[in-house]
């Protein structure tokens, strides 16, 4: 910057010397002309009085010959009124035969009255002032023009020499000049060097000019600013980055390539890498094919997937979330979706699960047996019961019944069993009639809803669907029970089927008595059940909602569901097909 400030200074006074020569010449030209025209003026008025008291040619002569003798620089011209020179103080010859005349120019600027400009005028390297004394007589003068050549080379080469003093003086000045503001940016330069590796220190404001001064100080504030807020920023991205680091389970965001944009440490263990992989594609990193599969399928359907993966170098099974999200940083980059994956090791809660299940399975299969005998046993005395009492016959029906609903709970831990274990392969292409399963359990639940007076509203805009009988059966038999068993009475429920943009959707909503929002998290739980206050008139294991949620991750479906305290409940099952 400096030298370019030197250049453009120097330039600008070698453009301005060249200006003021040249004016100064045409200034100096113009001025010369105009004192020797004033000049001429003047000797031409003192020859033309002198001229003017001659009477005779005699006379007239001698004042010429007097006027120009012993110098060569005046002429002096006398002709008649009809342009005939008479006498030339330039040639020592008389009469008529030995001038030439004057042109008619001259004589027309000659009869000219009280026109200056008119009487003077230029010719080789002449200037002539001519002028009629009488009717008789015409005087004009002349004096030769000063060649001014050698006086411009005389002034050019002065005013390069000044030029050559100015410039050099100019150099010293402006270097002078353009080194004190080089050094102020060169401080305001190493002072945010500074700031950029995360240190601070204060520019010294003291300037001979005040301008930069004021900037000085104004740029420390700036700085110590953008310090300050540099600082924060690096202290909460490493609180941030030690956070993340130390969780217990693998972290990672995408973007919508694949490509690796945060990673923790425990999600490096698991791919077996330590150096850093920002930047680099997922597929770079050494995880299960599984888990790359589902990434790759969330990436490609803009879809959330939940799912257990079991990685048996480690010998650990991490239950694995992809979740997809607007990208907040949108802005910065052309990212516009991102994907935050978690693995979180769930061997031990998958292996308490199992030990969980196995029990109640194996409790289910044992409590089989006799629930059915006393089941049957029952039914087969109530076939028989005309030798008891009104009392007996009340304890066989409650024993009948409970039975029943015991039996009934026990499939239903079976099938959770059999779900959570994948002990049975489901067939899910199979064609499932909606309207047939939906029927049949409204028959089963015939009574409960003809005590309740529930108006049933059937909306079956899909009919067929593909899926497995025995699951979307479950379904509808929990929602369905629950719809009925939580409703008022003379309340109503609506039965939908319809496809959105991501399949089919099965659809309950009922009257009843609702739930507080805090509940909506938990109703999955097994063996949850909602407050007494809530459910004091109603029966139930809290199993149903739970098998429905297994159900819906074994169909790869999304359960939502919707409810406020006394306006019912809605529940919703999209199923991607």
């Amino acid at each position: 910057m400096r030298d370019e400030l030197i250049r453009r200074n120097v330039l600008i006074v070698i453009i301005a010397l060249l200006i003021f020569s040249l004016a100064s010449s045409l200034i100096w030209n113009h001025f010369t002309r105009n004192n020797m025209q004033n000049e001429l003026v003047n000797i031409s008025v003192v020859v033309n009085e002198q001229i003017s008291e001659t009477t005779n040619e005699t006379e007239l002569q001698t004042v010429v010959k007097n006027l120009t003798k012993n110098q060569q620089w005046l002429t002096i011209v006398v002709a008649n009124s009809h342009g005939n020179i008479l006498i030339d103080s330039s040639n020592d010859s008389v009469g008529d035969n030995y001038f030439p005349n004057l042109s008619s120019d001259e004589l027309n600027r000659a009869n000219e009255i009280d026109v200056k400009n008119k009487h003077l005028y230029n010719k080789d390297n002449e200037l002539f002032y001519i002028t009629k004394l009488n009717d008789d007589i015409i005087v004009r003068t002349s004096i030769m023009i000063a060649d001014n050549n050698l006086g411009i080379l005389e002034s050019l080469f002065f005013v390069f020499v000044v030029a050559i003093i100015v410039v050099f003086l100019s150099l010293i000045f402006t270097r002078k000049t353009t080194q004190n503001i080089v050094d102020a940016f060169n401080s305001v330069s190493s002072n945010l060097k500074l700031v950029n590796e995360g240190k601070y220190e204060e520019i010294d404001t003291v300037h001979r000019y005040k301008e930069v001064a004021e900037a000085i100080k104004e740029i420390n504030v700036i700085s110590n600013n953008i310090y300050t807020s540099l600082k924060t920023i690096k202290d909460d991205s490493e609180k941030l980055q030690f956070l993340i680091n130390n969780m217990d389970q693998g972290f990672l965001v995408l973007s919508n390539k694949g490509n690796i944009i945060l990673i923790n440490n425990y999600a490096k263990r698991i791919a077996k890498v330590n150096e850093d992989v920002i930047s680099l594609n997922i597929h770079n990193l050494n995880y299960e094919k599984i888990i790359l599969e589902k990434i790759d399928y969330a990436i490609e359907n803009n879809e959330n997937i939940y799912f257990d993966v079991k990685i048996n170098e480690l010998g650990k099974i991490f239950y694995v979330t992809i979740d997809a999200f607007d990208n907040p940083w949108n802005e910065f980059s052309d990212t516009k979706r991102i994907y935050l994956i978690k693995l979180s090791d769930v061997t031990k809660e998958r292996l308490e699960e199992k030990n969980k299940s196995e029990f109640i399975a194996n409790a289910s299969h044992e409590l089989k047996t006799p629930i059915t005998s006393i089941s049957g046993f029952s039914e087969l005395l109530l076939s028989s019961s005309e030798s008891y009492s009104e009392q007996d016959i009340n304890f066989l029906n409650i024993i009948h019944n409970e039975s029943i609903k015991m039996k009934d709970t026990i499939d239903q831990l079976l099938l959770l069993t059999n779900i959570e274990n994948r002990k049975e392969s489901f067939d899910l292409n199979q064609d499932v009639d909606l309207e047939l399963l939906i029927n049949e359990e409204l028959a089963n639940l015939r009574e409960p809803i003809e005590k309740m007076q529930l108006n049933i509203d059937l909306k079956l805009d899909i009919i067929h669907i593909t899926s497995n009988e025995i699951l979307i059966k479950e379904i509808i038999r929990n929602l369905l029970v629950n719809a009925v068993k939580y409703n008022k009475n003379k309340g109503s429920i609506t039965i939908s089927t319809y496809r959105n943009n991501k399949g089919t959707v099965l659809s309950f909503v009922d009257t009843g008595i609702g739930m507080e929002e805090k509940m909506l998290d938990k109703i999955f739980e097994r063996f949850y059940r909602i407050d007494e206050s809530h459910n004091s008139k109603t029966s139930g294991t809290g199993i149903g909602l739970n098998l429905v949620k297994q159900i819906c991750n074994i169909l790869n479906a999304k359960i939502n569901v919707e409810s406020k305290i006394d306006s019912g409940s809605s529940f919703s099952i999209e199923l991607n097909n």
